[in-house]
């Protein structure tokens, strides 16, 4: 073969090969952390803005916000170590969504008692288990059965329903 005829073909690798190099890992995660969670009944969801962090502009991240998922402006992990009382339900089950948000790093992260937990489809703010070996069903089960009111702001209710709502894609395993 002619070094000529090489040309071409090296000219099509290169422009195959461009995009991906300039985008980089569709999978892998900005800096920083999502800023914590404010917990608010909402009259309407909005639309998802994104669904991963490189569908934001510049540096912010894909992050639950009150009333959806957004484009915010990442806070520091440095500072936010801190380790709450409690331990984390087990996970047992496969998420289907591509490159699932974590919308808290670490349990300073995370607002009130909540703890910063694996689940599912990557971490969130929940309560603590009194039983680590309580999965995160029965875990959610039990949260809504002592939930004291659906029209309180910052019932139990509405945050196992928030949760609820962020595990959809995802299917639990035996």
């Amino acid at each position: 073969m002619k070094s000529s005829s090489l040309f071409p073909l090296g000219l099509l690798i290169l422009g195959i090969l461009a995009p991906w190099a300039v985008e980089g890992d569709v999978k892998a995660v900005k800096g920083g952390a999502c800023p914590k969670k404010i917990f608010a009944q909402c009259l309407r969801y909005e639309y998802p803005e994104c669904q991963t962090d490189w569908q934001c502009e510049g540096k912010k991240k894909c992050c639950d916000g009150i009333c959806g998922i957004k484009c915010l402006d990442p806070v520091s992990t440095q500072n936010s170590v801190k380790v709450k009382p409690g331990k984390c339900p087990e996970v047992h089950g496969e998420c289907y969504m591509l490159n699932p948000p974590n919308y808290c790093e670490s349990d300073g992260h995370c607002v009130d008692n909540l703890k910063c937990c694996k689940g599912m489809c990557g971490k969130t703010c929940i309560p603590p288990v009194k039983d680590s070996r309580m999965s995160f069903d029965e875990h959610m089960e039990e949260l809504e059965i002592r939930s004291p009111s659906v029209s309180e702001p910052n019932s139990t209710f509405v945050f196992s329903e928030l949760l609820k709502q962020r595990f959809l894609g995802c299917r639990e395993t035996a």
